[in-house]
């Protein structure tokens, strides 16, 4: 494996490294679409903090995002063109669904 590869390998396991991030997964994989302000509600959290993370999250592959009016909505990337990203969710969601 290249360095390249490890350093890309080491942001996506990164991104999973906070625990508000894994909850969000497990949130998103029992509800297929979530909008912010529901996330919000939901961990009571600051807007701006929840919108960090489901940016990291993002920008890592592993949501994907919907505008609908001033709304954003996420949802789990399950179609992820990155076939590790989809490996990663589904692991995830597995674990911390049977955890619960």
């Amino acid at each position: 494996m290249n360095d390249k590869a490890v350093r890309t390998m080491a942001q996506m396991y990164k991104a999973l490294g906070d625990p508000t991030r894994l909850q969000i997964i497990a949130k998103l994989s029992q509800q297929r679409e979530r909008c912010v302000s529901d996330l919000v509600r939901e961990f009571t959290l600051s807007q701006p903090t929840i919108s960090t993370h489901l940016k990291v999250l993002r920008e890592e592959g592993y949501l994907i995002e919907r505008r609908d009016g001033k709304n954003t909505f996420y949802s789990l990337n399950v179609f992820s063109p990155n076939p590790e990203i989809r490996t990663i969710i589904g692991l995830v969601s597995a674990q911390l669904l049977t955890r619960e």
